[in-house]
C-alpha cells in the first residue's frame, strides 16, 4: 500500500512538473517568436518612418551643409534598418507571410539606398526634387505598409500563442487536479482499508495481548489472512498457548510440590508421584522401583498392571538389572530397538519406556519407569525429570525417617517392638476396641527362672533365649495381633477381637512354641508364665488392662509358673 501511494504521489508530481515544463516552453516560444519579433518589426517600422523623414529632409535641404548633416543622420538610420532587415529575414524563415514581406521590404529598401546615393546635395532644381520626392514616397509607402503588416501579423501570432499558453495552463491544471483527486481517492481507499482491515485486527490483537498479559487465556485468537500482520497474530496466539501451557504446568508443579511436602510416609509419597505423572502425561503407566539393599532385590512399590511384562521381569531382578539405576542416568527404550546394552527390566515392555533414576545425595535409591505409547513432547519429559528430581530427596528422607522410627520403636535384641512402641500400640488398640465394641485381650508373658539361665549359662546365652522367644512369637501371632518386649524377660501380647476363651487358646499356643525352643549348650527347658486380661471384662482403659494382665501374671507365678492365669478380682484361676 505504501508503494501504491508513493507511485500516486510521484505521478502527481511528474504531471505537475511536465505541465510546468510545457508552460515554460510555451512562454519562451511566445516571447522569442512573437514578442521579440513584434518588437523588432515595430522598431523597423519606426526606423523606416525616421528614414522616410530624413530622406525628405535631404531632398529639401536648403544648403549643402544642411544636406550633409541630414545625410549623416540618414546613414546611421540606414545601418540600423539594414541590421533589423537582416535579423528579421533570418528569424522569419519559418513564417512564409512575414518572410515574403521582409523580402519585399529588403528589395524596396535596397532600391531606396541606390536612389539616395544619386541625390545631389542641394543641387538639382525644384522640378527635379519634386520628381525625386514623389519616387521616394512611392518607395516608402509599400515598405511602411509591409512593416505595419508584419507588426499586425506578429501581434496576431502573439495573441494566438497567448491563448494557446492559457489553454495549456488550464489543461495542466485540470490534469493536476484530476491526479490529485485520484491520489486523494487512493489515500482514502488506503485509509478505509487500514481502518476496516488493519486497524480492526491491530485492536483485536492488542486486546488479546492485554488479556493474555493479565492471565486470561479463555479466548483464542482467530487469524484468517496470510499477510505479515496475520503472521504476527498467529505468533501471538502460539505464544499465548505456550504461556497457558506453562501456567498450567507451573500450577500443577506447585500443587504437586505442596502435596509432597504434606506426605506422612514413603508409600503416600510414591502414590502421589505416580498419580501426578499419570495426570501430566496422557496414556502412560508409571511404575516406581525401589532397591532393597538387605535382600539385594529390585522391587516395584506401586501396583504393576495385570498382564504387564514387568511382573515377569521383576522376578528375581536385582538393582543392577535396571540400566537407569546402574548408570545413574535416564534410559530411553523402545520396542524393537537394537541397543548395545539391554535393560532386562523394561526391554519386554510394549511401546516406549523412559526410566529416570531416583538420586539422593549421589546414591540411587530406585527409579521411575514411564511406559508410554507416543513420543514425549512439550512439557512431558520436563514434568518427569522435575517431578523425580523434586521427589527423590523427599522419598529418601521419608525412608530414613521410617527406618529411624522403626529402630526407635524396635527392641534390638528380639526384633520386637520395644516398651515405647508397645504402650503406643496398647492405647491405639484400646481406643479402636472401644469404638468398635469388640473385646481386646492382653497376655502378659514372663520367662520362668530366666535369671538362672543368665547365672548358669551366661548373659550371652540368655540373649540367645530372648531372641529365640521373639522369633517364636512372630511365627505364632496372627497378622492382626501385636507383641512387644515389655521389659527384661517380660512380653506383652495384644489380641484384638479376642475374648477370654480365645485368649486362653492363644496363651496355650505361645507357651507351646516357647517350650519347643532349643538353645545349644542349654539343657534347661524354657517355660513361660502368662497372665490374661480382657477388655472390657477386666479393665476399662489401657492402663487398667496392663495392670490386670500383670496381676494375672503374678498369680500365675505364685501358682507354680509354667501356666496361664485369667485375671479375677477375687482370685487367680488357672485354666
Amino acid at each position: 500500500m505504501l508503494l501504491v501511494f508513493l507511485v500516486a504521489v510521484f505521478s502527481a508530481t511528474w504531471v505537475g512538473i511536465s505541465g510546468l515544463r510545457v508552460q515554460r516552453s510555451a512562454v519562451t516560444q511566445l516571447y522569442t517568436a512573437d514578442v521579440i519579433h513584434s518588437e523588432r518589426a515595430a522598431n523597423l517600422a519606426t526606423s523606416l518612418g525616421d528614414e522616410h523623414a530624413a530622406t525628405l529632409q535631404l531632398l529639401l535641404a536648403p544648403s549643402r551643409p544642411a544636406a550633409m548633416r541630414v545625410n549623416a543622420e540618414l546613414n546611421r538610420i540606414s545601418n540600423e534598418i539594414a541590421v533589423s532587415i537582416e535579423t528579421l529575414q533570418e528569424e522569419s524563415s519559418d513564417n512564409r507571410s512575414v518572410h515574403a514581406s521582409m523580402q519585399a521590404i529588403g528589395v524596396d529598401w535596397a532600391y531606396l539606398q541606390g536612389l539616395i546615393t544619386k541625390v545631389e546635395l542641394a543641387g538639382p532644381t525644384s522640378a527635379a526634387r519634386a520628381i525625386e520626392i514623389n519616387e521616394v514616397e512611392n518607395i516608402f509607402t509599400p515598405m511602411t505598409a509591409a512593416a505595419n503588416s508584419i507588426v499586425q501579423v506578429e501581434a496576431t501570432q502573439a495573441k494566438t500563442s497567448y491563448h494557446k499558453v492559457i489553454a495549456n495552463y488550464n489543461s495542466s491544471v485540470h490534469l493536476m487536479m484530476l491526479v490529485l483527486v485520484l491520489v486523494l481517492l487512493i489515500a482514502g481507499g488506503i485509509l478505509a482499508w487500514l481502518v476496516r482491515s488493519v486497524l480492526s485486527r491491530i485492536l483485536a490483537y492488542s486486546a488479546f495481548a492485554k488479556k493474555v498479559t493479565d492471565g486470561d487465556f479463555t479466548e483464542q485468537l482467530s487469524v484468517r489472512g496470510r499477510d505479515e500482520l496475520d503472521e504476527l497474530g498467529t505468533t501471538l496466539d502460539v505464544l499465548a498457548r505456550r504461556w497457558q501451557a506453562e501456567e498450567v504446568y507451573e500450577k500443577a508443579k506447585f500443587e504437586f510440590a505442596s502435596a509432597m511436602q504434606l506426605t506422612e510416609d514413603e508409600q503416600e509419597a510414591r502414590g502421589l508421584l505416580k498419580h501426578h505423572l499419570e495426570l501430566a502425561i496422557p496414556e502412560c503407566t508409571i511404575t516406581i522401583l525401589i532397591r532393597n539393599n538387605s535382600a539385594d532385590r529390585l522391587e516395584a512399590v506401586t501396583e504393576v498392571p495385570v498382564g504387564s511384562p514387568l511382573a515377569e521381569s521383576l522376578e528375581g531382578a536385582k538393582p543392577r538389572s535396571c540400566l537407569a539405576m546402574r548408570m545413574a542416568q535416564t534410559h530411553v527404550g523402545a520396542t524393537g530397538q537394537d541397543e548395545l546394552l539391554t535393560c532386562t527390566v523394561c526391554s519386554n515392555c510394549t511401546g516406549q519406556t523412559t526410566c529416570i533414576p531416583l538420586l539422593v545425595s549421589g546414591e540411587v535409591i530406585g527409579s521411575v519407569l514411564v511406559n508410554h505409547s507416543h513420543n514425549l513432547e512439550g512439557n512431558d519429559l520436563r514434568s518427569i525429570n522435575e517431578a523425580v528430581l523434586f521427589s527423590a530427596p523427599i522419598l529418601g528422607n521419608l525412608r530414613n525417617l521410617a527406618v529411624a522410627e522403626t529402630r526407635a520403636a524396635t527392641d534390638g535384641l528380639t526384633g520386637l517392638p520395644n516398651r515405647r512402641a508397645l504402650e503406643d500400640s496398647l492405647k491405639r488398640m484400646v481406643a479402636q476396641s472401644t469404638r468398635s465394641n469388640e473385646p481386646l485381650a492382653a497376655l502378659m508373658c514372663d520367662l520362668d527362672h530366666f535369671k538362672l539361665v543368665n547365672d548358669v549359662f551366661g548373659h550371652g546365652k540368655g540373649d540367645e533365649v530372648l531372641a529365640a522367644v521373639g522369633v517364636a512369637f512372630a511365627h505364632t501371632m496372627r497378622a492382626s495381633d501385636f507383641v512387644g518386649r515389655y521389659g527384661g524377660e517380660e512380653f506383652l501380647i495384644l489380641l484384638p477381637s479376642t475374648d477370654t476363651e480365645g485368649a486362653v487358646q492363644m496363651a496355650a499356643r505361645v507357651r507351646a512354641a516357647v517350650a519347643d525352643i532349643k538353645i545349644p549348650l542349654i539343657d534347661h527347658q524354657i517355660t513361660m508364665s502368662v497372665g490374661i486380661a480382657v477388655l472390657p471384662d477386666h479393665a476399662i482403659d489401657s492402663e487398667s488392662l496392663a495392670q490386670a494382665s500383670d496381676r494375672a501374671l503374678y498369680a500365675a507365678k505364685n501358682g507354680g509358673r509354667d501356666r496361664a492365669v485369667v485375671f479375677s478380682s477375687t482370685a487367680a484361676v488357672s485354666p
